[in-house]
């Protein structure tokens, strides 16, 4: 009798060890109580940014997309300006994805968001014939509408993805190709490998305000992080509780067509204490300039970095998030 009473003793012991050990590893691969992405915390740097594949950066030059067009396989090129620029020239073999047909308006109201995971799937694979095994460069009619569209790529597991840097005016001024031919789309199965360290969400940063090892950056104009100005479809003025203010505009020349340097990034970044050992959220209006600094810190190697599509359009409708305002 007293053998088996330590027999069930013995098996409950090593199976409240094994759940232990397992609910670690859990912890040590997704984070436990932080809340950064689909109410899990920040994952190891090493897992959340991989450098692209087929590119020397998230960001490169007109110049050595030039040299390198026809060298990389399977290439995929993605033109989100609107459809009559697209038809008036684009670089050859680039499919249309005009900047106001990539975000959506959410069930509950709030404009401008991302799709949902099987919809982007769709719009990629069935629409644009893109897999995630196809190297992509992206431009746009602005720098922001391109490295919204990498974070979204990003987001969903693409992380061999570069931004054109100067757009298609500095592919032109380089004389390469134009094209006035739409190319033909084959639809392909773009499978989403959804990577929730790279989303911020309303509860996962309200779990974090005020913790040290945080920062929350808000990159819209400071009449509106000051709550002077609301803001297209802005109901309530401010800002969230502690965040600091980097205009999205600060990192962006040539009329917003083209990013500031890697270096004078990083720098601008140290100045404002942040570092790669800080875990960092973006907020904007509606995670579109916000994208701006996600390239940058992305390119910098900065990997502890969530983005807020929801940014203030979803913040500040909801009456129990805090709001701070001057």
């Amino acid at each position: 009798m007293k053998n088996k009473i330590l027999l069930v003793l013995l098996t409950l012991l090593l199976a409240t060890s094994l759940v232990v050990i397992l609910w670690s590893l859990e912890e040590k691969i997704v984070g436990v109580g932080v809340g950064v992405g689909a109410g899990a915390g920040m994952v190891p740097a090493s897992d959340l940014i991989p450098a692209p594949i087929s590119f020397p950066s998230q960001i490169i030059s007109s110049v050595w997309l030039l040299e390198n067009i026809d060298r990389i396989p399977n290439l995929k090129i993605i033109d989100m300006r609107p459809a009559a620029a697209y038809l008036a020239g684009h670089i050859p073999g680039a499919v249309n994805l005009p900047w106001d047909t990539l975000r959506v308006t959410q069930a509950e109201g709030v404009p401008e968001m991302r799709r949902t995971i099987e919809d982007f799937e769709s719009l990629m694979g069935h629409g644009l014939g893109i897999t995630r095994r196809n190297p992509v460069v992206i431009y746009g009619a602005l720098a922001t509408h391109a490295a919204r569209l990498l974070w979204e790529l990003n987001l969903h597991g693409h992380f061999d993805v570069a931004v054109l840097n100067g757009l298609f005016p500095a592919w032109t001024a380089v004389g390469g190709a134009v094209s006035v031919e739409p190319p033909v789309v084959e639809p392909a199965l773009f499978v989403s490998m959804f990577q929730p360290q790279l989303l911020a969400t309303n509860h996962s940063i309200a779990n974090i305000l005020g913790k040290p090892d945080y920062v929350i950056i808000d990159t819209r104009g400071p009449a509106y992080f000051a709550g002077v100005a609301p803001g297209a479809g802005v109901v309530n003025p401010g800002r969230i509780p502690g965040s600091i203010n980097w205009v999205a505009a600060a990192v962006l020349t040539k009329g917003g067509t083209a990013f500031i340097s890697v270096d004078e990034f990083v720098a601008a970044a140290k100045v404002r204490g942040i570092t790669k050992d800080i875990n960092t959220i973006l907020t904007c209006r509606s995670g579109h300039t916000a994208s701006a600094l996600y390239i940058l810190f992305a390119a910098a190697g900065f990997n502890n970095v969530a983005m807020s599509d929801a940014s203030w359009l979803g913040w500040n409708i909801k009456d129990y998030l805090p709001r701070a305002r001057d």
